[in-house]
């Protein structure tokens, strides 16, 4: 059996002339596992953000109905390319989530989904938008004082007559009277839950994004003072650059504190996320809160 070699290769010093250290492969492969989970994260952010954005073009869309007059055809054609984008972006958060942290979010799976319709519903009504029908059929028209209010509106009896779906679910709205779901109103509740959801997911994996982060900076010795890079070898060929790893998992985690405004401004209810985030900048950047370069400017 040959025996396969690992090394660091450090370009700090000399980048012509990198410093190549000998590492044993149970060594080697705490790296790989560490920059593995850190990459997976980092994957999940891209997710969250991808479906924080199509919840904010949809909920944009409904607003700017007041103002349109267009065919109907083109307008429930809008409202279903929008809501199906929101629907499918969901569905790939929930299941990267379920797939790669499935023993983590199991619990908080069962918690928001019976604790919260509009997480059935949506979930539901993916699958149903999917194999049956378009999710949105019906605009309600209200008439008031001076102008003519439009609301797109979720069938609930067209998702009844779906086998496809839980039958626990499917029997929960054909108890309901009310079968009209306004899509806006709902949105509104599934915006707060999925952000309670993210922050608590964050929460419970938040010890091994630590552990992870902190293996791969303890493989970088004088990490205050980077001039370079460090890769991981195998066979004297680099795999993984430690360095590009840890800088892109916190520039992306970073997105969720400097891009949306609601967290801006209610960091105490995100209060877990926020401060792994804070400490992840300090092992690396040495100063809280740093995301964007280190002190010594790379």
């Amino acid at each position: 059996m040959i025996k396969t070699n690992y090394s660091l290769m450090d370009y700090r010093k000399n980048k012509y002339e990198p410093l190549r250290k000998i590492i044993a492969e149970k060594e080697a492969q705490k790296i790989i596992d560490a920059s593995s989970y850190l990459i997976k994260n980092k994957t999940l952010v891209e997710y969250y953000y991808i479906l924080k954005q199509n919840i904010i073009v949809l909920e944009n869309h409904l607003d700017s109905l007041q103002n349109k007059s267009e065919d109907k055809i083109d307008v429930f054609a809008e409202i279903n390319r929008h809501t199906s984008n929101f629907l499918n972006s969901f569905y790939q958060y929930i299941e990267f989530f379920e797939y790669n942290f499935k023993d983590n979010f199991k619990t908080i799976k069962e918690k928001y989904y019976d604790n919260h319709f509009e997480y059935r519903l949506f979930y539901h009504l993916r699958i149903h938008a999917t194999h049956h029908s378009l999710a949105i059929s019906e605009l309600q028209l209200k008439f008031l004082e001076n102008a003519i209010k439009k609301s797109a509106q979720i069938d609930l009896t067209r998702l009844e007559k779906n086998s496809r779906l839980n039958k626990d679910f499917l029997s929960e709205i054909k108890e309901k009277t009310d079968k009209k779901v306004d899509l806006k109103s709902s949105m509104i509740k599934f915006k707060t839950m999925i952000l309670d959801l993210h922050n608590d997911m964050v929460k419970e994996i938040s010890g091994n994004i630590i552990s992870s982060y902190k293996c791969l900076i303890n493989n970088m010795d004088d990490y205050d003072n980077l001039q370079g890079e460090v890769f991981l070898e195998r066979g004297e060929k680099p795999i993984l650059s430690l360095f590009g790893t840890l800088t892109k998992f916190l520039s992306e985690f970073s997105i969720m504190f400097i891009y949306y405004e609601e967290i801006q401004q209610n960091t105490d209810k995100y209060l877990d996320s926020y401060k792994l985030f804070l400490e992840l900048s300090k092992l690396y950047f040495v100063e809280e809160g740093v995301c964007c370069a280190p002190k010594n400017n790379l």
